[in-house]
């Protein structure tokens, strides 16, 4: 609801309506002109703000010629409703014919990758390709903001629909504070991650890394994707293991500690699930140059990887939930990480992970 700033007494008996000028409101100005009257006191007369009284004369009023040869300005009521009817024209939306054609093409095109018959899976989120383009395409016409091309693919003016979108932006209703864990690290695997040393936490290290498993039907031998998403650079590796034993993803990690290095390889902190059991014997593996550390997380915690959480997130862009992975071949998981590893992210100042890593 509006609010009334003027204290006159006219303006207490009748508020503002905040309607434009009418017709009969601009005769009624030119009569008060000529009678010499000033733009407070017509403002006071006609209830409106003296700053709309001052433009609507300087936009209606005109040079007139005399019969002397002299000038003078004078104020007309059909000059500014000419005026004023012009500038409404201004006015008018153009929805998306206003921004780039090509942009708004590329964009849909993108974001149908992976759908609809379509093999080459998608990069991009809409922020990652709005903000790529504004820095690749910079000359290319009015680019839409992230919000705004939200707004048009869900006013249905694209191909896009909204279903096809990766995940929306989320507010955090978070009030500042960290939560807390719900439970204890009650199966006490190894070392619990209250342990974990700050440099950790705070990613100014690389090499520092979160592990969890990627289920499709819980069903016993069914396999799963095991995800090693990295803090710092938050470059995720995905391998597909045969079940959910603690023996099968053990082999796993080794394997792959063993191929890459420890080198790459300072901490890792597991989910607090049985699965992740054995992990703790990959600490075995340190020697007198490269020294790893395993930790777990408390139960029902998953915030406390959240590097690894946000990646699985995104990693289910491609692979739904309650699909069996056992459909997804070796080739087809090794695009999605590179997918994801090459999509430009905010949190890095729209740099890949992939850009990060490889400089780490």
């Amino acid at each position: 609801m509006s609010s009334n700033n003027n204290t006159t007494e006219s303006n207490k008996l009748q508020p503002r309506t905040f309607t434009h000028l009418s017709i009969d409101e601009r005769r009624e100005i030119q009569t008060l002109l000529e009678e010499k009257k000033s733009c407070r006191y017509i403002s006071r007369q006609l209830n409106r703000s003296v700053s709309t009284i001052s433009v609507e004369i300087k936009q209606g009023t005109t040079v007139q010629r005399l019969s002397n040869g002299k000038t003078v300005e004078k104020y007309f009521p059909d000059l500014g409703e000419r005026e004023y009817e012009k500038n409404r024209s201004r006015c008018k939306s153009t929805g998306i014919k206003r921004y780039s054609s090509k942009f708004l093409s590329e964009l849909a095109d993108e974001l149908l990758k992976g759908k609809r018959g379509n093999q080459e899976l998608r990069i991009h989120s809409v922020e990652s390709f709005t903000k790529t383009y504004e820095v690749t395409e910079a000359d290319d016409g009015i680019i839409p903001s992230v919000r705004t091309s939200y707004r048009i693919i869900s006013s249905g003016e694209l191909a896009v629909k909204d279903i096809d979108l990766p995940q929306k932006p989320k507010r955090s209703s978070s009030n500042g504070e960290k939560s807390k864990a719900r439970g204890g690290n009650v199966k006490n695997h190894g070392t619990c991650i209250s342990e974990r040393p700050e440099h950790v936490l705070n990613r100014e290290e690389f090499g520092h890394w979160e592990g969890d498993l990627v289920k499709g039907k819980k069903e016993s031998g069914e396999p799963a994707l095991l995800t090693l998403v990295e803090r710092k650079s938050r470059f995720g590796m995905i391998i597909k293991v045969p079940n959910f034993e603690a023996q099968s993803t053990y082999e796993i990690v080794h394997e792959l500690l063993t191929e890459h290095g420890l080198s790459c390889f300072k901490s890792i902190t597991w989910d607090n699930g049985s699965e992740f059991s054995m992990m703790s014997q990959l600490e075995q593996l340190s020697d007198s140059e490269h020294e790893i550390k395993v930790y777990f997380a408390h139960a029902y915690s998953s915030w406390e990887r959240g590097t690894n959480e946000n990646f699985n997130g995104l990693l289910r862009e491609f692979i739904p939930k309650g699909q069996s992975i056992s459909k997804y071949s070796d080739e087809y998981i090794l695009q999605c990480e590179e997918a994801l590893n090459s999509r430009p992210r905010k949190t890095l100042g729209f740099k890949t992970a992939e850009q990060i890593y490889d400089a780490a």
